[in-house]
Parts: structure tokens; C-alpha cells; sequence
């Protein structure tokens, strides 16, 4: 089991993946990431209960704010 600074680092390794269409470079790079919450580790399940990300957009006149 990863402890929460290792989950924490490999979501944002994953969001790192994620382009913002308009402006060609990563949300994580963007600074749009504001949160990363991890629930309790289910050890029947060997999951993480969730995994919520807090995030910003770019903008307020942003296209994908509705």
C-alpha cells in the first residue's frame, strides 16, 4: 500500500497527461490543480475508498465552465 504523498504524486503524474485545448500545456503545469484528497485505503478491496481532485480553470470566460 502507497502512503498519501506517493498517491498524491502519481494522480498528478496522470493529470500531467491531461492538455488544456486552447493553451497546449498541462493542467498540472497550469497550476489548476488546487486539491487532492484520498479517501481511507479498503484493504478487502485493495482500493483506495476515492480520490477526489479540487481543480480551477483557466480562466472565468473559460469554455468548459459550465
Amino acid at each position: 500500500m502507497l502512503d498519501q504523498k506517493e498517491i498524491e504524486i502519481k494522480v498528478l503524474e496522470s493529470l500531467k497527461k491531461v492538455i488544456d485545448p486552447e493553451l497546449g500545456i498541462d493542467i498540472v503545469e497550469l497550476g489548476l490543480i488546487r486539491k487532492i484528497e484520498i479517501g481511507d485505503y479498503l484493504e478487502d478491496f485493495k482500493v483506495y475508498e476515492y480520490i477526489k481532485v479540487v481543480m480551477t480553470l483557466t480562466s472565468v470566460m473559460c469554455p468548459f465552465a459550465d
